[in-house]
């Protein structure tokens, strides 16, 4: 709830994939009217893919390839180096 766990959290989640599973890419997936999720998912650089329903659910599709994510942490870790 504003305090930074869910951004922590999914950071630590493609952290495990792309580095321990060697994931070539991850996908995350929120509900249209669900702001928060999505600005977790735009602070991870996961590009907004497409608008479709899910299980029903009219969602958002983000993805992030691994070239990407080795570009945005390491700007997570100079960020981390400045406080």
């Amino acid at each position: 709830w504003g305090q930074g766990f869910a951004t922590e959290a999914a950071r630590a989640s493609l952290r495990y994939g792309f580095d321990e599973l060697a994931l070539v890419s991850v996908v995350g997936i929120a509900h249209v009217e669900n702001r928060a999720s999505q600005r977790v998912l735009d602070k991870l650089a996961m590009e907004r893919v497409e608008r479709k329903q899910f299980f029903g659910i009219e969602c958002y599709r983000y993805a992030v390839e691994r070239p990407a994510y080795i570009t945005a942490s390491a700007s997570w870790l100079n960020t981390l180096r400045d406080r």
